[in-house]
């Protein structure tokens, strides 16, 4: 063993034998297994990069018949009237999608919302639906000229 000299004190410390704190510690942390965590993660994507949980439309149907239940998305008219457009004609091929992190490509259909952010419109869309603010800058939506009740 040796010491190390730290003001007037002297520090005991070893490389051979563990702290009892580490020991503790130790003790305490469970191992994970990988595989079954990969298997566990609910969120999936498809092959355009639209992230959707897989037990999300359980959980609405669950809400139908509630009286409490407070739908706080949007309704797919008013997300239809948002304008569209395409990566290409806004000159936004190779960003990224906030939503999805997917590159835009050329011929994909981006929607505008009233903050002037632009997604996937899958994306935007899917979003909406279960959402009345941007993802970006948390604007709400219905307080937005667009929005009528």
């Amino acid at each position: 063993m040796s010491a190390n000299n730290q003001g007037d004190q002297e520090i005991p410390f070893t490389t051979d034998q563990p702290t009892n704190q580490a020991t503790e510690t130790s003790q305490r942390i469970e191992e994970i297994d990988v595989a079954q965590a990969d298997e566990s993660d609910s969120w999936e994507t498809d092959d355009e990069g639209d992230f959707y949980d897989e037990h999300a439309h359980d959980d609405l149907s669950d809400h139908e018949n509630d009286e409490h239940y407070v739908d706080l998305g949007l309704s797919k008219h008013l997300i239809e009237c948002y304008p569209t457009t395409t990566a290409e004609e806004v000159s936004v091929v190779g960003a990224l999608c906030d939503i999805c992190l997917n590159e835009y490509k050329s011929d994909d259909k981006l929607r505008t919302i009233p903050c002037l952010h632009r997604f996937h419109s899958k994306c935007i869309d899917k979003w909406l639906k279960k959402n009345s603010k941007c993802p970006m800058c948390r604007s709400d939506l219905r307080k937005s000229e667009w929005y009528s009740d």
